[in-house]
C-alpha cells in the first residue's frame, strides 16, 4: 500500500509524527454519468452518452500530539486550512514513490474529528473534497520546441530538382498520460501565415498574420474559454481555422510548423500537462 501525502490550501498532511493518512477514497477511475433510456416494448434500452462525473475524494487520518497545546493547535490548523472556500484550490497528492498528481477541488464536508475516551492527544479526522473537473494532471508541464526549417545543406548540381533553402521538419511529442490533453501553444516570430499541423489528429492551426521577430502568438484555453493573442492583443480575427487549442492524443503526436516565409528566430513551443483518470 502506498503512503500518501496530501497538500491543500497551505496545509500538508503526511506521516510526520503528528499526522497520519489512513485511507484515501476516490483517486481511482471516476464514476461515470450515463444518459440512457429503457425500451418500453422490449428488452434493454439505449445508451446515448457517457461522461465522467464529479469526483469525490474522501480522506481519513489521525492527529497525534503528546502536548495538549500542540494537539489543540493541530486540530485548529486542520479546521482552518481544510475549510469551505468560494473557489476551487489545488489538491496535490504525492505517492510514496515520489509521483505527484494534482487536481482542483474544494471542501464539501468539513473535517469531522472523533476523539475517544482514554486516547489522550489523538483524534481521527474525515474530510471530503468535490472536484468539478475529475481529471488528475501532472505537477509540472512538459514542453517541446518545434522549428519550421532545418537551415543549410550540401551543394547540388543545376538544374536543382526541388526547391532549396530549408526542409520542413516534423517533431514527435509523446503524451504518456491515458487521456488526450489540451496544450498551450506559443508561436514566436518572425514567420508569415504560420501553420501548425498534428498529423495524428489532422488538426490544423492556421493564422493569416505577419509576425516580426519578437512577436508572440499565444493559443490556449483559460477557464473553459479558448483564446488567441498576438503580443497580448486579441488575435482571433486572424484565425483561418476553427479556433481551439492544440489537442494532443495519448501516445505519439507528429507535429510540423510551416509558413509562407520564416527566419531562424521562428519556432513554436508546445506545453501540456498529462491528464489521468487515476493516480
Amino acid at each position: 500500500m502506498s503512503v500518501y501525502t496530501v497538500s491543500y490550501n497551505g496545509l500538508t498532511i503526511q506521516e510526520d509524527g503528528n499526522h497520519m493518512i489512513e485511507t484515501i477514497v476516490g483517486i481511482d477511475g471516476p464514476k461515470v454519468r450515463v444518459s440512457q433510456d429503457q425500451k418500453t416494448g422490449g428488452d434493454g434500452g439505449f445508451v446515448w452518452a457517457t461522461y465522467k462525473d464529479i469526483r469525490l475524494i474522501t480522506i481519513t487520518g489521525y492527529i497525534f500530539a503528546n502536548v495538549e497545546s500542540t494537539y489543540n493547535y493541530l486540530k485548529e490548523q486542520l479546521q482552518n486550512n481544510w475549510c469551505l472556500t468560494t473557489t476551487d484550490n489545488l489538491i496535490s497528492i504525492t505517492r510514496s514513490d515520489g509521483t505527484i498528481k494534482n487536481i482542483n477541488g474544494r471542501v464539501t464536508m468539513l473535517p469531522q474529528l472523533t476523539e475517544v475516551a482514554g486516547q489522550q492527544g489523538t483524534a481521527q479526522f474525515k474530510v471530503e473534497f468535490s472536484c468539478a473537473n475529475p481529471n488528475f494532471t501532472d505537477a509540472n508541464a512538459q514542453t517541446s520546441t518545434i522549428y519550421p526549417q532545418v537551415f543549410g545543406g550540401t551543394p547540388v548540381f543545376t538544374p536543382v530538382p526541388f526547391p532549396v533553402g530549408g526542409v520542413n521538419t516534423v517533431y514527435q511529442i509523446l503524451v504518456g498520460s491515458s487521456v488526450s490533453t489540451v496544450s498551450t501553444l506559443i508561436i514566436n516570430g518572425g514567420i508569415v501565415n504560420p501553420v501548425l499541423f498534428n498529423s495524428n489528429t489532422n488538426q490544423l492551426i492556421n493564422f493569416n498574420v505577419t509576425m516580426n521577430t519578437g512577436d508572440v502568438l499565444a493559443i490556449g484555453q483559460s477557464n473553459g474559454n479558448y483564446y488567441a493573442t498576438l503580443n497580448g492583443a486579441n488575435a482571433i480575427p486572424f484565425a483561418n481555422c476553427i479556433l481551439q487549442p492544440l489537442i494532443l492524443n495519448s501516445g505519439i503526436n507528429t507535429i510540423s510548423l510551416s509558413g509562407t516565409s520564416f527566419n531562424s528566430t521562428s519556432n513554436a513551443v508546445v506545453s501540456f500537462y498529462g491528464i489521468y483518470n487515476s493516480i
